[in-house]
């Protein structure tokens, strides 16, 4: 189950990543995003902690302009673990469900033609994010 990433206080090695699109927001005179609008929480290894998954396209308009296009916004999983870094990916839109990354993608990345979409599951593997099933 998701939590809102307002429930806690972001880590350092989200908190860094997540100003830089604040700041695109600022520097184009738009609302800046709050980590409850952008950063998305699971426990996605397994471990108890919260592992963190910022989407750029629940960000502001310049976010979007800067990290989006036709096959979907940039996603990047921050793990709890010592690694930090679960995985960069694009997608339309991103779901977290019992542990699991469900990212909706563009159609050709499952053989459907452009315009369509595809849902990629990622799931832990015990070392590493791996995508488990694409429908």
């Amino acid at each position: 189950m998701a939590l809102p990433a307002s429930a806690q206080r972001l880590p350092q090695y989200v908190a860094g990543p997540f100003s830089g699109f604040v700041l695109d927001c600022q520097q184009a005179n738009q609302t800046a995003p709050t980590p409850s609008r952008m950063v998305l929480t699971a426990d996605l290894d397994g471990d108890g902690v919260a592992d963190h998954i910022i989407d750029a396209g629940r960000g502001c308009a310049a976010n979007r302009l800067l990290f989006c296009g036709p096959d979907g916004c940039a996603v990047n999983v921050y793990l709890s673990t010592e690694s930090g870094l679960g995985g960069s990916y694009r997608a339309r839109r991103v779901h977290v469900s019992k542990g699991r990354l469900e990212l909706v993608t563009d159609g050709p990345a499952c053989g459907k033609p452009a315009g369509a979409e595809c849902v990629e599951i990622h799931g832990w593997n015990g070392t590493e994010l791996v995508r488990q099933s694409i429908e």
